[in-house]
């Protein structure tokens, strides 16, 4: 792949925005840790306007706005708190479903800013919110970030089995092709194979990915169903994902070559596909493609680029193994970036 189709891999340019304070960094974990609320029932506590707010959130992290994250979520997750004390029947459970979205989130953010342990905090919320919505969708959603901070801690073999067991459970509850379900079963089964691969264990991974693209046709559509960007390109992203992980190089630029980059229309999926594209190019000696890689996760999100460990890893392999010639503009892509040596 040349730099024309990494170009347009990588789409419209997002700009990149500065690392989180850590004063609001602060507020976040001390909404977590905090028991009570301190907002009233004065407060917009509806479930329309708070599904707004969480939508938004969404919207935002995966766009790779961290920072309009981290400065939400405190008086997000606070309003949700109240919300519980002050509303009843289904409108209560609806709540615990979006104090589960909020969660997951408020995980997902503190993972990208290096904080595995409040992350694996937000993750119990989100799965224990899961289950006082009574709704096994939102159960299976909340299993993928709990599998993503098994991952982050290097369990792979947990998180692994975690995901397919969760898995299974779900397709016991789909009743038919509701683009939600299938959407949330796929994705946790990609997040398994990811593990399953991290693990090395080949077969594991690839029986999930088969049936995560057996999920995805049956989908039909490259969607965003239940803020999970699954479809037949996030399926094959995945397989590529995996290849590297087993070190087959060559295999994972094939399934690069196969993803439809127009379906790709979630930024912080764009970002791993090309730092992907990075890996798998580095690992087979092909450093002038590495670099036009990483060149395109930049524009996509220099701060998506930036905050990602394996970001750093790839420089350094191009660093070491890479021949002169394209040292000058790989130095030049870490300070513009701001990639830690």
């Amino acid at each position: 792949m040349d730099r024309r189709h990494f170009m347009a891999l990588a789409g419209a340019t997002v700009a990149g925005a500065a690392l989180t304070p850590a004063a609001t960094l602060q507020e976040l974990v001390l909404v977590l840790v905090e028991p009570g609320s301190r907002a009233t029932s004065g407060d917009d506590l509806t479930i329309a306007s708070l599904g707004r707010r969480v939508a938004d959130v969404e919207r935002a992290y995966q766009a790779c706005e961290y920072d309009t994250v981290v400065a939400q979520l405190p008086a997000l997750l606070d309003r949700i708190k109240a919300g519980d004390q002050f509303l009843a029947g289904d409108d209560r459970r609806r709540l615990a479903g979006l104090a589960s979205q909020a969660h997951h989130v408020a995980a997902g953010v503190l993972l990208k800013l290096n904080n595995p342990g409040m992350a694996s905090v937000a993750a119990d919320r989100s799965i224990d919110a899961a289950r006082r919505s009574e709704d096994p969708v939102m159960l299976g959603a909340s299993a993928r970030i709990v599998t993503h901070t098994l991952m982050a801690s290097g369990q792979m073999d947990a998180a692994h089995s975690y995901a397919s067991s969760r898995a299974d459970d779900l397709s016991g509850e789909l009743l038919g092709p509701e683009p939600g379900s299938l959407s949330v079963y796929g994705a946790l089964l990609l997040r398994g194979a990811s593990a399953a691969g991290k693990a090395e264990n080949a077969s594991a991974a690839r029986t999930l990915l088969d049936e995560a693209e057996e999920t995805a046709l049956r989908l039909g559509d490259q969607g965003n169903h239940n803020w999970t960007a699954f479809g037949t390109a996030n399926v094959f992203a995945h397989r590529m994902a995996v290849e590297i992980s087993l070190g087959n190089a060559g295999n994972a630029i094939d399934y690069l070559r196969r993803i439809e980059l127009d379906q790709l229309g979630i930024v912080e999926r764009r970002v791993v596909v090309c730092i992907d594209a990075a890996r798998a190019y580095s690992q087979w000696g092909k450093h002038d493609q590495a670099l036009s890689a990483l060149r395109a996760a930049e524009q996509v999100s220099s701060t998506a680029l930036r905050l990602r460990p394996v970001a750093k890893e790839v420089v350094h392999q191009i660093r070491s193994t890479g021949p002169a010639s394209v040292q000058p503009g790989l130095r030049d892509l870490v300070e513009r970036v701001g990639i830690a040596a």
